[in-house]
Formats: structure tokens, C-alpha cells, sequence
């Protein structure tokens, strides 16, 4: 079994620097780091068709007649 210790180092405010500590199991960071980056995208696909849904709702219940 593979192990994996990552240090991630963030400034926060005023420069003061964070730092994360994280540990993985049978997994890469870089794995995990594309794991994450889909599911982010699929998120904002899913978040995106819903938005586009509502604007289509919202213009076939408001049509505007200009007599």
C-alpha cells in the first residue's frame, strides 16, 4: 500500500504563511488533483444547465407585447 504526504503552503492575510498537511492512500496527489478538477467541471456544466433551464423558464412565462 502507497502512502502520500503533501505539504500545501498558502499565504493568508498579511503574508502570514498557512500550511496544509495532507495525507493520501493508494492515490497520487496529482490523481486526486484531477479527480477534483472533474468533478468541479461537471459541477459547473450542471450549474451552467440550470441557469441556462431557468432563463428559458423565465422567458416563456414573461413575454412582453409592444402594441
Amino acid at each position: 500500500m502507497k502512502y502520500f504526504v503533501t505539504i500545501y503552503i498558502h499565504p493568508m492575510d498579511w503574508n502570514i504563511p498557512h500550511a496544509f498537511l495532507g495525507l493520501t492512500k493508494n492515490k497520487s496527489p496529482d490523481e486526486l488533483d484531477k479527480i477534483d478538477e472533474e468533478s468541479k467541471q461537471k459541477f459547473l456544466k450542471n450549474k451552467e444547465f440550470r441557469l441556462i433551464k431557468n432563463i428559458k423558464q423565465i422567458s416563456y412565462n414573461k413575454t412582453i407585447h409592444l402594441y
